[in-house]
């Protein structure tokens, strides 16, 4: 049966108070980063920064999208990671939780964390922040399932900057081979997969910035062709960008929060009923003024 569900990446809330509080040198030394990390091409124009001081909008953005999923009744919904910008500011993660409170609740919300979520600098993720996690949001890599579909949500950090959590990687890598391994797996349709940060962004095989670690990038990559894993939906970016390699489709959606390149937004997902028939997706762009939302396909 075909169904639909929608994606949001980085609703990172604070995070436009903290780019507006750089000082112009800051932010081209930031933009400098941005682009060496492939967050930014370097054909992009600077991002535009208004003058902030507070999480409103943030607050606007999360609450036009979980109206947004409210109004479209999708089978569920993904928050793919940075859903805070600093996990010592609690007021970040309190209207995060006030406004996820108005999704019916009916449609099902799937969590992931982002580097954001793991560290107070959005660097090395720590047992700490992992913990804090585990106890708001629960498993941090998990399966589930909807009609035919399996669905893995997975945590990126741990792979991409495993140096204070040693263990995690190999024991989530065992996670991820067992369930591609299952019966479940076997008998679905189709598989997906979700992440925070990006697998790839162009050839899975070489050294790159903005993805998971070269480490376990490749791992990644063969485990998920063996068992024809179909697509990988990320955030991280704060921009869209499609690619495909040997089978598998990587798709990156823009931030629900502040935009690098482009304009805030959530993806709608639809997976046809005939398995052979590959999923599609449209990115919605929005204004909390409110807007009328425009659809921008792949």
């Amino acid at each position: 049966m075909a169904f639909d569900f929608i994606q949001l990446a980085d609703p990172q809330f604070g995070m436009f108070a903290a780019m507006s509080r750089l000082s112009p040198a800051q932010r081209t030394k930031t933009w400098a980063a941005f682009r060496r990390a492939g967050v930014i091409g370097a054909d992009d124009p600077d991002p535009d920064v208004p003058d902030v001081d507070n999480i409103d909008p943030e607050i606007d953005r999360f609450q036009w999208a979980i109206a947004e999923i409210n109004r479209r009744r999708p089978a569920f919904v993904v928050v793919c990671g940075d859903l805070v910008n600093n996990i010592d500011q609690p007021n970040q993660a309190e209207a995060l939780h006030r406004i996820a409170a108005q999704l019916d609740p009916g449609i099902p919300i799937h969590w992931l964390p982002g580097n954001h979520d793991l560290a107070i600098d959005g660097g090395l993720p720590t047992p700490d922040a992992l913990s804090e996690y585990r106890q708001t949001f629960r498993d941090d890599f998990y399966t589930f399932q909807h009609d035919d579909t399996l669905f893995l949500a997975l945590n990126s950090e741990t792979m991409h900057r495993p140096e204070h959590l040693p263990h995690e990687a190999p024991r989530q890598f065992e996670f991820i081979a067992d369930s591609l391994s299952s019966r479940a797996a076997r008998e679905a349709d189709r598989i997906v997969a979700f992440t925070h940060t990006p697998l790839f962004l162009r050839d899975p095989d070489e050294p790159q910035r903005g993805t998971i670690s070269d480490e376990y990038r490749g791992k990644l990559f063969d485990l998920f062709q063996e068992h024809d894993v179909e697509a990988v939906l990320s955030g991280h970016l704060h921009h869209n960008r499609y690619v495909s390699a040997r089978g598998i489709r990587q798709i990156v959606s823009c931030a629900v929060g502040f935009p690098l390149v482009g304009r805030s937004g959530y993806r709608v997902v639809h997976v046809p009923g005939e398995a052979e028939t590959p999923i599609d997706h449209d990115y919605h762009e929005f204004d909390p003024d409110p807007a009328q939302p425009k659809s921008t396909a792949e």
